[in-house]
């Protein structure tokens, strides 16, 4: 789909700043089941991750990151594959065990805790 790909590319290319502003908006796209499906089987994730571990970025920014991660996760038909093909254990225990925001940390932990069942189960 040619509007998700100029979504990625806009999202790749931005600076820090630049992408810190579309965040936000993009959680209400991510609420969308349809536009959900299309972007969690893109590289969207990818991007996000790369984001999330970069000194670049804020702790909002890395919250919203965080929960955009979440709203694809938990709306994927195949979280487990969703968990394995993008290494999430690692990158949130990574998360976790070096962020400098408690909230960051907190977040991460949640979401790392409710993976954690679901590869379990």
């Amino acid at each position: 789909d040619e509007s998700v790909k100029i979504l990625l590319s806009t999202i790749a290319d931005a600076d820090p700043a630049t992408a810190s502003k579309l965040l936000a908006p993009l959680i209400p796209i991510l609420e969308c089941p349809r536009l959900n499906e299309l972007l969690g089987k893109s590289d969207l994730v990818s991007e996000l991750l790369k984001r999330l571990l970069s000194l670049d970025h804020q702790a909002v920014d890395r919250k919203n990151i965080l929960r955009c991660v979440q709203l694809l996760y938990e709306k994927s038909r195949e979280p487990k594959t969703f968990i394995t093909t993008h290494n999430l254990m690692e990158v949130l225990n990574t998360v976790v065990d070096n962020d400098e925001s408690v909230l960051v940390r907190e977040h991460g932990n949640e979401l790392l805790q409710a993976m954690l069942v679901n590869t379990v189960i």
